[in-house]
C-alpha cells in the first residue's frame, strides 16, 4: 500500500481485505472449473494446511482416493469393509416334526401344532411367553382350519381342556382363493 492509500483509510475505519491483497470482487463460492485454481483455504501455507505425518500412516494412498467421495460398500460387504459371513439357507420344518398334540372336540379329531415361539417385552424383563398355534383335523392334518396365539412356555404345558376352548376362539385359516394359491 502507497502513501496516498494510506491516507484515503487514514480515517479509523478498518481497512477491507480485498485491497490489502490486491483483489477487486469477492471470488465466487464453490469450486471453479480452472484448473490449477484452489480455494483460498486450501493454498500452500495457508492456515489450515497440514502436512503427512511422516511414518507408516503417513505413506501411501489415503483413504479417501481408495474409495472416491460418497462410495458404498458393495451388498456382500460390512461398512467396514470385511465380507459378511454367509448366512445358512433357511429350510422349513416338515409338518410331522412340528410338535404337537391330538386332542377331541364335537366328536372330531384334532390336532394343534406348534408352530412359533416368541417372547414379548425387553431384555431386562422378558416379559410372557408366547406361541403360535395351528389347528387341524386329523382326517385331513395337512390343512390348517385355524390359528390362535396363545402365552405359555410349551404344548405340553397347556391343559387339555384348554384345547377345545382355543380351537373355537381360533382365527380362521385363509381359504386358498384368498392367498392367492
Amino acid at each position: 500500500m502507497d502513501q496516498t492509500e494510506r491516507k484515503k483509510y487514514a480515517t479509523g475505519k478498518p481497512i477491507p481485505i480485498r485491497d490489502v491483497v490486491g483483489e477487486s470482487a469477492p471470488r465466487p463460492a464453490g469450486r471453479t472449473d480452472e484448473p490449477g485454481s484452489v480455494p483460498g483455504s486450501q493454498a500452500p501455507g495457508l492456515r489450515g494446511q497440514r502436512e503427512r505425518p511422516e511414518g507408516p500412516r503417513g505413506k501411501g494412498p489415503s483413504r479417501r482416493s481408495e474409495g472416491g467421495q460418497g462410495s458404498r460398500p458393495a451388498g456382500n460387504e460390512m461398512a467396514s469393509g470385511r465380507e459378511e459371513p454367509p448366512r445358512p439357507q433357511l429350510v422349513p420344518t416338515p409338518l410331522a416334526e412340528l410338535p404337537h398334540r391330538s386332542f377331541e372336540h364335537d366328536g372330531c379329531e384334532w390336532i394343534v401344532r406348534l408352530c412359533g415361539q416368541a417372547s414379548t417385552g425387553l431384555a431386562t424383563d422378558p416379559g410372557a411367553p408366547v406361541m403360535h398355534l395351528f389347528f387341524y383335523r386329523a382326517a385331513d392334518p395337512d390343512v390348517a382350519c385355524g390359528d390362535a396365539l396363545v402365552v405359555g412356555r410349551s404344548l405340553e404345558g397347556l391343559p387339555e381342556l384348554r384345547l377345545p376352548e382355543l380351537l373355537a376362539g381360533a382365527r380362521s385359516a385363509p381359504s386358498a382363493n384368498e392367498t392367492g394359491g
